[in-house]
């Protein structure tokens, strides 16, 4: 059975979190960003299915000393992704919104004051180690003012566009092929909503990959 649990849009939802709660005029904010553990490719802790024996056999695995099952969430399966958000939203449920961002294992604590930051750490780790959840030390970091976070740029002014998408679009080659346009309009609508009037500017190329199956020379394009 699919696991509905919605899993929250961040891309709209996180601008206003943000400005709202790390801007400050008086003090700069800080933030921490943190990845949680797995273990030999599962979510920890979360038993697969609710440990039932019928599905785990579902998922199944062969080796050369015989048939295993998983006992916990292994990466891949199609409920995997809405069972740990399942998870991480009803643990950190107090502090979402207020001091926290989590995205599946990906975690941002953030703080108003640096004076905060240590307060809010200590809420975190608390309930990370009431649920016995651990950190990835390589993918944490801490104490810094800004950084990338599900692809966006988090900064004390808000969610920005992330330099290394500008870069890859900046960096490609005029398009010569169907293939190459619809690279090219897949990274730009990744940035869409940092660009004014995005759909406007972006109309020639899709109306060349709606109408042709070959894209004309980019010059061409740019000039539709």
């Amino acid at each position: 059975m699919e696991n509905v649990h919605r899993f929250p849009r961040l891309e709209q939802s996180m601008s206003q979190r943000f400005l709202s709660t790390t801007t400050n005029r008086s003090a700069r904010g800080l933030h921490i960003r943190l990845r949680i553990a797995q273990h030999d490719g599962c979510f920890i802790r979360i038993p697969s299915d609710h440990a039932s024996p019928e599905d785990q056999k579902k998922v199944s695995f062969i080796t050369s000393e015989g048939t295993f099952c998983y006992v916990a969430m292994p990466f891949g399966l199609k409920n995997a992704g809405a069972t740990y958000q399942r998870l991480v939203d009803k643990i950190f449920h107090p502090q979402i919104g207020r001091n926290v961002e989590v995205y599946v294992n990906d975690m941002l604590v953030k703080s108003k004051k640096a004076a905060d930051h240590v307060k809010d750490l200590e809420e975190t780790f608390s309930i990370l180690r009431k649920y016995k959840l651990k950190l990835n030390p390589a993918k944490c970091a801490f104490g810094v003012q800004g950084g990338r976070f599900l692809g966006f740029m988090v900064t004390q002014r808000g969610i920005e566009a992330n330099p290394l998408k500008i870069r890859a679009i900046i960096d490609m080659k005029a398009p010569t092929c169907l293939n190459e346009a619809q690279r090219l309009t897949g990274r730009i609508a990744a940035l869409s909503r940092f660009i004014s009037k995005s759909a406007e500017k972006s109309l020639p190329f899709f109306k060349t990959l709606r109408k042709a199956k070959t894209v004309p020379p980019a010059n061409l394009l740019l000039k539709n």
